[in-house]
């Protein structure tokens, strides 16, 4: 019985192996085989998967391929090159390529399917090279981008963080401002690691008491569906006190949903008037 706890356990199938085909179990840790066992003999995992009847094979690279076809007097338009590169896609442990294609602007597009207990974390994309850093990337023979593997968004946040938008009134029209939600997820060390833009909902609310008795939330403006908040026109607002401007102090909030779980970040907007000139910079 082996004592160490597995991320996923493949039991009961017939193991293909170079030494023969045997009925064995299968332990993975951290997206990598950490131990081919008899069958039975682990048990203790997150995920396990019952293989009773089938076979289980190595990974396989089919090498049957398609490039520069002949076709009705043309030819596809994929070269060895661009074909070449289409097919060596990388995600990094954990993450199984299922279908690449190479459009006719180059751009790789890769459905990817993410082991449940691969390693959070940022890692390099490449597409025909060895890796960032590598002798194919020195070369110009790699292309790489970042790809992310997390378990849950953990903390949003509202970029700018401050921000001013004008009222707009006359000739003048209104200055809007445009924010995004940030996220990030927490890594085992505790540092954060940011994910990008995410979809959010996006709401004001009174910054301050005194934005709050003074109503700003109502008459300074409201949030479109991208983030974008649009000012109201200017005063005097009858309906106001002393009937002043549409002015306001608000505090941004964006709410992102991840699976059954709201995530929300703030920050902070200032609403005020129009610029009626513009000084000189020296």
């Amino acid at each position: 019985m082996v004592d160490v706890a597995m991320d996923t356990v493949i039991k009961g199938g017939q193991v293909v192996t170079k030494e023969g085909v045997q009925k064995l179990s299968i332990g993975v840790k951290d997206g990598k085989i950490a131990v081919l066992g008899p069958d039975g003999a682990l048990n203790s995992a997150r995920h396990v998967i019952d293989a009773t009847g089938k076979y289980v094979f190595p990974g396989f690279i089919d090498p049957h391929v398609h490039i520069y076809l002949p076709f009705m007097g043309t030819f596809s338009k994929d070269t060895y090159e661009t074909g070449s590169k289409a097919a060596l896609v990388s995600f990094g442990d954990g993450a199984l390529v299922s279908k690449v294609q190479r459009d006719a602007h180059n751009t790789i597009r890769a459905r990817v399917k993410v082991a449940a207990g691969a390693s959070p974390g940022l890692r390099a994309v490449v597409a025909g090279g060895v890796g960032a850093g590598g002798a194919g990337a020195a070369g110009g023979g790699a292309e790489t981008v970042k790809f992310a593997v997390y378990r849950q968004i953990d903390q949003v946040d509202v970029v700018p963080g401050y921000a001013i938008a004008r009222v707009g009134g006359g000739r003048l029209a209104p200055v809007s401002a445009q924010f995004e939600a940030i996220a990030s997820t927490r890594l085992q060390g505790g540092e954060l690691l940011a994910l990008g833009p995410v979809a959010a909902e996006w709401s004001s609310a009174p910054f301050d008491a005194e934005a709050k008795r003074t109503e700003d939330e109502k008459f300074a403006g409201h949030f479109d569906k991208r983030g974008c908040f649009l000012p109201g026109g200017a005063g005097p607002n009858t309906a106001r006190e002393y009937s002043g401007d549409n002015v306001g102090n608000l505090a941004v909030v964006a709410k992102a949903q991840d699976g059954d779980r709201a995530v929300v970040g703030s920050g902070h907007l200032i609403v005020t008037v129009q610029r009626w000139n513009t000084p000189p910079i020296y």
